[in-house]
């Protein structure tokens, strides 16, 4: 992941970058989001992060995703939502390797960014992290056990997303 802040970061290191990532994206929305119960699936159902990668690669050439290893998914609604934390985190961080990579690639590849910019403007993603955490809280608050599931919901996400990234 380092290599994305590097003065001689390539468009087909970026290329190979969104392939794993297609792949991980692919998992979450099949495995965590699918998962969640009908009214968490409707607040917080998956955004089209996949589809942009999808539509980033297109533009880049049109390369399939790459899916790593088998990982096993947090299975407690307090696990997705664990996972889910590092994911929507990961969607604000994304914001800053949008702008990084917008100002290396000089406007060559603005084409296969959409995946970092995100959903819609700065204001949206802040709202939907905020809508997030008012969810978590709600269905978190007080009760430890649950806590700690989603403890280990988030580090379970985590380590997937840090093997995709050193695949």
């Amino acid at each position: 992941m380092r290599r994305i802040f590097a003065p001689d970061y390539r468009l087909d290191e970026y290329a190979a970058l969104l392939r794993r990532l297609a792949g991980l994206y692919t998992w979450l929305e099949e495995t965590i989001y699918t998962e969640l119960p009908p009214d968490l699936f409707a607040t917080l159902g998956p955004p089209a992060r996949r589809k942009r990668l999808m539509r980033d690669l297109a533009a880049l050439g049109g390369e399939e995703p790459v899916h790593g290893r088998a990982r096993e998914a947090p299975s407690s609604v307090a696990g997705r939502l664990g996972g889910l934390y590092v994911v929507e985190g990961a969607a604000l961080g994304g914001r800053v390797i949008h702008r990084r990579l917008s100002s290396h690639f000089h406007g060559r590849a603005n084409a296969a960014l959409s995946f970092y910019a995100g959903e819609g403007t700065g204001v949206e993603c802040g709202r939907r992290w905020r809508r997030f955490g008012v969810v978590v809280a709600s269905r978190l608050d007080g009760r430890a056990d649950e806590i700690d599931e989603a403890v280990a919901g988030a580090e379970t996400i985590f380590q997937a997303f840090m093997a995709t990234l050193t695949e």
